[in-house]
């Protein structure tokens, strides 16, 4: 069974683990050294000032290992968005069983404490508190019975008290607000310490075939164990290493933040549902699993938003070949298309391409598309495309006041002017713009 440690003995076996043996404080200094290696390395903490728990962070925060856990070759790009292409075409159904190994440890009733048993870091130095940010929140619809589950920031407040934040226009706020009419709350869970691809499978951004344990499913190539909790109607997975579960209050609220937020800024107060801990489930030897800073977060979300909007735009016209959300956009809010016109009568599909990429995910507020010639992971070449290819009378396309992510400073809660650039060259003029070739010598033959 694939679960959290399997994962850790596949980046052992690739040596892109970096254990660090020194204890470290869990209030700023954790999130300090993590940072020195964000992106570069997956990192175990052995020792947490307090607690007999490792910490383990940072197993999405580059391509290279997400394509490790999927099994592709890194080598280019797009064979994730394939591979996931490819994923969501089948479900692998959920596995239910009768206990597993999230179950060696059950707390509940008056000895519920979170942070007793939980080694919840406090990152940056303007953060509210202690934030659990690796743990998928898994709930149904009060009114349908679907179950979904997605990544949301907690922030632990008292012994068994949390409060959720959930970002505008998500499926668990809109759970919430059905629940809210009815007159009651909404039961959740929380799993901390899954296999990587299921925090991937939480960030999808287009239709599912059953629910996201199926979608999950297809990514690991078999099915999710799934063991149902104590005090909740609700199923988790089996191979947890924590499991927190309770209540989510519909018509009760507090104020939470600031939060250090995925574009690097802080996230500002707003209120939050209270989550109720009525049970803590978990692992002999548990290992905690946390999400830090935004590189992590920026994989996870672009990954699946560059799938969407390949979806989309391959929906439009299949002269569409790559797509790229770029890390300075923080892999949300900039992204690069790069077509092939091969008839005329593709000129102008350029831009519906755009219009359809802006449907597809509302962060992204920028939309550059090129042609086949130019690489869209070089952004030099990409910027050359626009000096030389790119008439801002003829080529820009403003969208105004539209919706992006209210996180975003500049936003007005939420709403910015986009816009679209347009890099291509006309398809009857392609002779004109030719780039100009050279010999294509092997250096070592020189040297």
């Amino acid at each position: 069974m694939k679960d959290l440690r399997s994962a850790l003995e596949l980046f052992k076996e690739a040596n892109e683990v970096q254990v660090i043996k020194k204890e470290v404080d869990w209030k700023y200094e954790l999130a300090g050294v993590y940072k020195k290696l964000d992106g570069k390395k997956v990192v175990y903490f052995e020792k947490v000032k307090g607690y007999d728990v490792s910490v383990l962070s940072g197993m999405l925060s580059n391509r290279r290992f997400l394509s490790l856990l999927l099994g592709v070759d890194p080598s280019d790009p797009m064979n994730i968005i394939h591979k996931l292409e490819e994923a969501y075409q089948r479900d692998v159904l959920p596995k239910k069983v009768s206990s597993g190994p999230c179950k060696e440890n059950i707390v509940t009733g008056d000895k519920t404490d979170i942070l007793k048993y939980l080694p919840v870091i406090h990152a940056a130095y303007g953060d509210a508190g202690r934030y659990i940010t690796g743990g998928i929140t898994i709930t149904k619809d009060p009114e349908t019975g679907w179950c979904n589950f997605s990544v949301h920031r907690i922030c632990v407040v008292g012994k068994n008290k949390a409060l959720l934040h959930i970002d505008k226009n998500r499926r668990l706020g809109m759970m919430l607000e059905k629940a809210a009419k009815m007159g009651k709350d909404l039961e959740i869970a929380v799993a901390i310490g899954v296999h990587p691809l299921l925090l991937l499978a939480a960030t999808s951004k287009v239709q599912l075939k059953s629910d996201k344990f199926g979608l999950a499913g297809s990514f690991l190539g078999e099915p999710v164990e799934l063991v149902k909790a104590e005090t909740v109607d609700l199923y988790v997975p089996a191979h947890s290493e924590f499991v927190l579960e309770g209540k989510l209050t519909s018509r009760k609220f507090e104020m939470e933040g600031p939060f250090q937020e995925y574009p690097g800024t802080y996230s500002v107060v707003s209120p939050a549902p209270i989550f109720y801990v009525s049970a803590i489930t978990f692992r002999n030897n548990p290992i905690y699993y946390a999400i830090i800073g935004g590189t992590e977060s920026h994989i996870l979300r672009g990954i699946q938003g560059e799938y969407a909007i390949y979806k989309a735009a391959r929906a439009v016209s299949p002269i569409v070949k790559k797509v790229y959300l770029t890390p300075g956009s923080l892999c949300r809010h900039h992204a690069i298309i790069q077509i092939k016109k091969e008839h005329p009568d593709h000129e102008g599909l350029q831009r519906n391409i755009m219009y359809a990429v802006l449907g597809a995910m509302r962060e992204v507020d920028v939309v550059i598309v090129v042609d086949d010639d130019v690489d869209i992971y070089d952004l030099e070449d990409v910027e050359w495309a626009i000096a030389t290819r790119f008439d801002a009378e003829k080529d820009l396309l403003i969208f105004g006041r539209a919706r992006s992510h209210e996180i975003i400073p500049i936003t007005e809660e939420g709403i910015r002017t986009k816009i679209g650039i347009d890099a291509t060259v006309p398809f009857d003029k392609r002779d004109k713009f030719k780039r100009a070739e050279f010999y294509d010598a092997k250096l070592e033959d020189y040297l």
